[in-house]
């Protein structure tokens, strides 16, 4: 009877170790296709903000920076810098997000909402009033109705102009 016992705990043990086994490798082979993917996506996003880029290096995020800054990345071509922001917007439990493309003059040249779930919509022209716009964004105002909305994605584009500043000065 004991041998019973010991020989059902050892092929439950090898079925569990082989499951285990399957699974890390399925992890291992999977992985590097998932970041490639998010990596792509992520690229994708910075090549429409700032069209005329030569590809992107990531820059080390300072502990000083504003946290609705949450990518930023040097055009290898000189032609700017792409930054990915998230914002809490009051109305929503998920922040909006989006990438900004600032050209080597400082000024928008781009950009991008990437995520944002408010009921009420600022609409897609709002963020295109930024386009062409320097560090004043002389001429823009909030949105009646997503006061609360807009307010955040001005305030987070201030942001990306002190981090672009910050980056100027080092």
């Amino acid at each position: 009877m004991k041998n019973v016992y010991l020989k059902s705990v050892l092929v439950l043990f090898l079925v569990c170790f082989a499951v285990a086994a399957a699974l890390s490798l399925a992890n291992n082979l999977t992985v590097p296709i998932i970041n490639e993917a998010n990596l792509k996506a992520e690229t994708e996003s910075l090549i429409e903000v700032l069209p005329n880029s030569k590809g992107f290096d990531k820059i080390e995020i300072s502990d000083s920076a504003p946290s609705t800054i949450t990518g930023i990345y040097k055009d290898r071509g000189g032609n700017g810098y792409a930054l990915t922001i998230s914002t809490f917007s009051q109305y929503s439990k998920d922040n909006m997000q989006f990438s900004v493309g600032i050209n080597k003059n400082g000024v928008i040249e781009g950009i991008k909402l990437t995520a944002y779930s408010e009921s009420k919509d600022f609409g897609a022209d709002f963020p295109q009033k930024f386009i062409g716009k320097d560090k004043s964004l002389s001429g823009i105002d909030t949105v009646a109705g997503v006061t609360y909305s807009s307010k955040a994605f001005i305030s987070a584009v201030n942001d990306v102009f002190a981090v672009i500043e910050s980056l100027k000065e080092g």
